[in-house]
């Protein structure tokens, strides 16, 4: 049955029937037995604890235990470890109770023989064995039910996106591939008829309607490199508050805004080490949100702070906001809140932003300290 000797703990306060088992042991043929003894459970407990045991011989009534508390107390210290129960001729319901309880046999003192022994250790043995095969199997059968569970939600989702992209993608693409063909058609067939300002005016609709499905595509390129890791960092020593002003400046012609932005630069330090590519994503992104979102005469916020440690930006405009329920989903890539209408947008912006930000430790949270707008930190290098 075993290459080795069988470790065994007999717990039994009684010398005559320690005696009775330790000679059964002795005389079997089929194994050897290397036992321990005790006759009381405490020190049993802590061999438990402390060593490998394959089988214990459990007397249920100890100086310092009793009953089936014995059994579970002892079941507690090393549930693997396979229990015969030690019982008395009037102790039989007990004994039948214990079983229900965990122990894998029962023998009755007094008629302890060699054979009867070694056949009771090597099935309680074996039963144990099985048994923590069988829990060894339910474990990892739940465990993969749970991932299995898991690749399906992320198969879901992935789906969804995917379903949602290729939507996005294929309206936002439809809308100025549409205008583009409008107003190349009316130059194929009425240029000769056309002023030059007329037809500068439908040039100047083409080139802004291709304008906006190349910044789509590279929308699209950013978070996709971004999201893999991939997004180079090249960090150089620069004017910050010099290149958020040209930030600004672009933002305000690129959408021909009449909104004020209200920049102010916090910091004894004007020329920080930062990755000026990055920077732009970010600043223009939120810019770009707060100048569609807000009425074309109110005022954007924009506070940049620059401490030892971290570079903060804290933006807040007088937008239509985020309905609460849909704050979760701020940062999810092509989701777009409800009450947008029907302003222009991909969903990609602030998705963007949180795939720059987090990578050189940064956080970006939807409420600033005043409970509005959007706050940006992360670690200076």
């Amino acid at each position: 049955m075993f290459n080795r000797a069988i470790k065994t703990l007999l717990v039994e306060d009684n010398p005559g029937d320690a005696r009775l088992v330790r000679e059964a042991l002795i005389e079997a043929k089929d194994a050897h037995f290397e036992l321990t003894h005790f006759e009381r459970l405490a020190p049993a407990l802590k061999m438990l604890t402390d060593e490998e045991v394959d089988i214990v011989l459990l007397d249920l009534s100890l100086p310092d235990e009793s009953g089936l508390k014995t059994l579970d107390r002892t079941h507690s210290a090393a549930p693997n470890v396979p229990i015969v129960v030690l019982t008395g001729l009037d102790d039989h319901e007990l004994a039948l109770r214990a079983l229900q309880e965990g122990a894998q046999d029962y023998l009755v003192k007094g008629k302890v023989e060699s054979d009867l022994l070694t056949r009771s250790i090597r099935y309680a043995i074996e039963r144990a064995q099985i048994l923590a095969a069988r829990r060894e199997g339910e474990e990892k059968y739940k465990s993969l039910s749970n991932e299995l569970e898991k690749a399906n939600i992320e198969l879901k989702e992935l789906s969804e996106l995917k379903s949602r992209f290729v939507s996005m993608v294929s309206h936002e693409f439809r809308t100025p591939l549409t205008a583009i063909f409008a107003a190349s058609d009316l130059l194929k067939r009425y240029s000769d008829r056309m002023t030059q300002d007329q037809k500068t005016a439908r040039l100047d609709k083409i080139q802004k309607e291709i304008k906006h499905m190349i910044q789509l595509l590279d929308d699209i390129l950013i978070i996709g490199r971004a999201e893999a890791g991939k997004f180079p960092f090249n960090p150089e020593h620069l004017n910050i508050k010099e290149l958020i002003d040209e930030i600004i400046e672009e933002v305000k012609v690129t959408y021909s805004s009449e909104h004020k932005i209200n920049f102010q630069f916090n910091g004894k330090e004007e020329k920080v080490h930062i990755d000026e590519k990055i920077l732009r994503h970010i600043v223009t992104n939120i810019l770009s949100n707060a100048v569609k979102y807000s009425p074309n005469d109110s005022t954007i916020h924009f506070n940049l702070n620059v401490n030892k440690t971290n570079i903060i930006l804290v933006f807040k405009d007088e937008g239509i906001g985020i309905p609460p329920d849909e704050i979760k989903r701020l940062f999810e890539p092509f989701h777009r809140a409800t009450n947008v209408g029907d302003v222009f947008g991909t969903g990609l912006g602030l998705a963007i932003v949180k795939q720059l930000v987090e990578p050189q430790g940064g956080t970006i949270s939807e409420k600033s300290k005043n409970d509005q707008g959007l706050l940006i930190r992360y670690r200076r290098h």
